[in-house]
């Protein structure tokens, strides 16, 4: 039974349960609604942070894929939103460092792609129970122009807030 658990939750193989796979484990997938806000989030950076690279595509066919300047998006990072400053918890600086290396040690130095940037809010969506305060957490601390000056149609983040 024990082994059964430990295949369960540790997801990364390491012999260890981590409290972010326990979470991740304990709250189960991300559900669709938070997805589509992540998605929308990434999409509205696109257009200020985005890259086209070149890659090996599924099944080796070569693909474009749209990558994210982590300097560009954390000029778009709201720190003080951050819930561990609004607690008093840490400081600002201090959140914008904890969000750059979640992010440093990615596939593309410098830069974030869709699954690294969908896998960080997966692991903090099993910490938040709610979807409203997810959601409402995650708008907070990315600000983002309208789509008036995007051209990115953001109803969608609206409207799932608005549910």
């Amino acid at each position: 039974e024990l082994e059964f658990v430990m295949r369960y939750f540790d997801s990364d193989k390491s012999g260890k349960v981590s409290l972010e796979e326990f979470y991740k484990g304990m709250h189960g997938k991300m559900s669709r609604q938070r997805m589509e806000f992540v998605r929308d989030i990434f999409m509205s950076l696109e257009t200020i942070a985005g890259r086209q690279t070149s890659g090996g595509g599924q099944y080796g066919k070569a693909s474009r894929e749209v990558m994210l300047d982590l300097e560009a998006m954390m000029d778009c990072y709201n720190s003080v939103a951050h819930p561990d400053v609004v607690s008093g918890a840490i400081s600002e600086p201090e959140a914008q460092g904890q969000v750059m290396e979640a992010w440093a040690n990615g596939a593309v130095e410098g830069l974030v792609s869709w699954v690294e940037f969908l896998n960080y809010y997966k692991a903090l969506s099993a910490c938040v129970a709610d979807d409203r305060e997810f959601l409402e957490g995650v708008q907070s601390t990315w600000s983002l122009p309208s789509h008036t000056e995007t051209g990115v149609f953001r109803a969608g983040t609206s409207r799932l807030l608005d549910a």
